[in-house]
């Protein structure tokens, strides 16, 4: 895995080694999202060169590759809350500042610190690099003004400040010009010069209460969140307003202008970042995805990209497109997050079922949709082909299943669990809401899992119950076929995985070795090995005989909830929430394969073409994907 992960941050301005081949040529603004963090992000920053983020939760910092969205380290040592976090302007080093009463210098290279700079009266409140980058400058608490050369960490000469510094909330370096930001108890800011304590201030607010200003790059405008939803911009010479933007539905937290200072970026408790004219304050965009109030926003240094981070409720940071331009809906495809993806046995046709209610029929070499399927009444959980590929299998959250003519798309049966028994297949049925269905190779019975608590494996011609499975409780995650249909696998809720007999339904195998629910399985071609996906974020490869632990793969972040082998067997391929998907090798358990995106729910392997998958995402999108021939990086877009 680390190997890996050099090899990508190697290549910044090259491809990964999965390309989107029907990637729209205008996509959702979303480039990359991070996984849940510990807690709140207090703060995130790009590094200068915008490879790296940097981002504070709790009392730690993490760095992380912007290109893969690989964690590349953890920064742990404050014993307070981490404020805030920066890049020094040569990359080399990032600063955090703590609730611990100290400035820390990291070493990016190695992951430890350089330096520890102490406060000695009272905990940091604002800090700032020299413009000539050679000082790092903080005020505490207690209003002291303190520096230190970045260097060496020698404590500098006090600067005489004839102000009192108690109320600075934020720290600017122009020149030799030191300008704090004072909050006052009437809401209003003061800006005023600390090296060279002038009596001419300026006044601007009332701003947002823990609202903070930010300059322009060329010191010439301040902007800050005000109340009534609104960021504001003055003129920092006179305090005249220039602007004031509006759009927002929620009260704003934070803000920042662009690099060439054209835009600024706002985030918001409504949820949703924005970008802004700063000339006229039109809106440009309006980003969409995180779950809570998104606490902090900042541009990259090329003004590009957007990062962000949000609250308790949603804990992730997020990296989007500034290019306003090219946003839009996405291609042809669902309108909301994607559960389940299939394709035929020749590989050359998939289907997909959603959350919108829909299933899409899909050309799987143009990657182009043939046909909408419409009729469920609630998510569509479950999809797949019949073996002889005329057919198309659905199940779904209103508790039917349902089948289709894999070549026009026109619904041939519905099997509705709670009206009766309208085909052979309803004869008894599941009373609650369907999980999964699959056809047994054969294409005689239709295995499915549902909600209350049984699988089933019933004869297509009769609507026989040939097998009934109980779970303990809560139903069963999902279910699968072996190759050649003896054997079932699937995990009942809150237990491990098993695999059954599929003629009488008696339990050959149990598996135990994840600390968490099994959200995923799937037999190898084979049928000697299975791999399971857990919500512990590991997969691990199973001898299908024993159910003998063969390797654990160890890479995602948050739960695997997809996996699939490759037809060849030499490769697996996982999909988690942390918006990863990892391509392994099945003899070694190394990673050879990553693409970085959005939250991957299912994924599937072309059955006639290895270097071809699907995955189904939370964005909508269904991504066909190609495997390079090699480990060397494609030049293609």
């Amino acid at each position: 895995m680390k190997a890996a992960a050099e090899r990508l941050r190697g290549g910044r301005e090259k491809r990964p080694w999965l390309r989107w081949i029907n990637k729209p040529e205008q996509l959702d603004p979303c480039l990359l999202i991070l996984p849940e963090f510990p807690t709140v992000v207090s703060a995130c920053a790009f590094s200068p060169d915008g490879r790296r983020i940097a981002a504070a939760a709790g009392n730690e910092v993490t760095v992380w590759d912007e290109l893969t969205g690989l964690r590349l380290m953890t920064l742990a040592g404050h014993s307070g809350y981490v404020l805030g976090c920066l890049f020094s302007p040569d990359g080399r080093s990032v600063f955090s500042a703590s609730c611990d009463d100290t400035l820390r210098a990291w070493d990016v290279t190695a992951g430890f610190p350089r330096q520890t700079l102490t406060i000695d009266t009272g905990r940091v409140k604002a800090f700032a690099f020299s413009e000539d980058r050679t000082r790092f400058i903080a005020v505490s608490a207690d209003g002291r003004l303190k520096a230190w050369r970045i260097a060496t960490g020698e404590v500098l000469p006090a600067t005489h400040v004839s102000r009192r510094l108690d109320r600075v909330g934020r720290l600017f370096v122009f020149g030799e010009s030191i300008i704090c930001v004072d909050s006052n108890p009437d809401g209003s800011v003061t800006l005023w010069d600390a090296r060279h304590a002038r009596d001419d201030v300026t006044l601007i607010g009332p701003v947002e209460r823990r609202a903070q200003c930010v300059f322009s790059p060329d010191g010439l405008k301040v902007a800050a969140p005000c109340p009534g939803r609104v960021v504001k911009v003055w003129d920092a010479a006179n305090g005249n307003l220039l602007a004031t933007l509006i759009g927002h539905g929620a009260p704003v937290s934070a803000c920042a202008f662009s690099p060439d200072g054209s835009q600024i970026v706002s985030s918001s408790e409504d949820r949703t970042v924005r970008l802004w004219e700063t000339t006229t304050g039109a809106q440009r965009a309006i980003l969409r995805g995180h779950s809570d109030t998104v606490i902090t926003c900042s541009f990259s240094s090329d003004g590009t990209r957007v990062v962000s981070g949000s609250a308790v409720d949603d804990r992730t940071v997020r990296v989007w497109s500034a290019d306003t331009d090219s946003q839009s809906e996405h291609a042809a495809g669902h309108e909301e997050w994607v559960v389940r993806t299939a394709y035929s046995r020749d590989g050359k046709k998939l289907v997909s079922g959603s959350a919108d209610r829909a299933l899409i029929l899909w050309d799987a070499a143009t990657a182009s949709p043939l046909a909408t399927l419409t009729g469920h009444e609630d998510k569509v959980v479950g999809c797949t082909f019949s073996p002889d590929e005329t057919r198309i299998l659905s199940g779904s959250d209103d508790a039917t299943l349902r089948t289709w003519d894999a070549r026009t798309g026109a619904e041939l049966e519905k099997v509705d669990w709670d009206a009766g028994p309208p085909s052979p297949l309803a004869t008894k049925g599941h009373a609650r809401r369907l999980w999964q269905c699959a056809f047994s190779p054969d294409g005689r019975r239709v295995l499915s899992s549902g909600w209350d608590e049984k699988l089933k494996l019933s004869d297509t011609a009769t609507g026989r119950e040939v097998v009934v499975v109980a779970a303990q409780r809560g139903g069963f995650w999902g279910c699968a076929f072996s190759p050649d249909g003896t054997r079932i696998a699937a995990a009942p809720r809150g237990s491990a995985l098993r695999i059954w007999n599929s003629r009488d339904g008696r339990q050959l195998a149990k598996a135990a070795g994840h600390s968490g629910e099994v959200r995923a399985s799937a037999f190898s071609p084979d049928g000697r090995r299975l791999v399971t996906g857990s919500e512990d974020g590991s997969a691990r490869l199973w001898d299908t005989n024993t159910l003998t632990e063969l390797a654990t793969l160890s890479g995602h972040q948050a739960p695997v909830i997809a996996c699939a082998f490759s037809p060849d067997g030499r490769h697996m391929a996982t999909g988690s929430g942390d918006g990863v998907l990892i391509v392994w090798d099945t003899v070694g358990g190394e990673v050879c394969r990553h693409y970085a995106g959005a939250a991957v729910f299912a994924v599937s392997w072309n059955p006639c073409y290895s270097g071809r998958l699907a995955a189904a995402t939370e964005l909508g999108v269904v991504q066909f994907l190609a495997l390079e021939n090699s480990f060397s990086f494609s030049a293609e877009a």
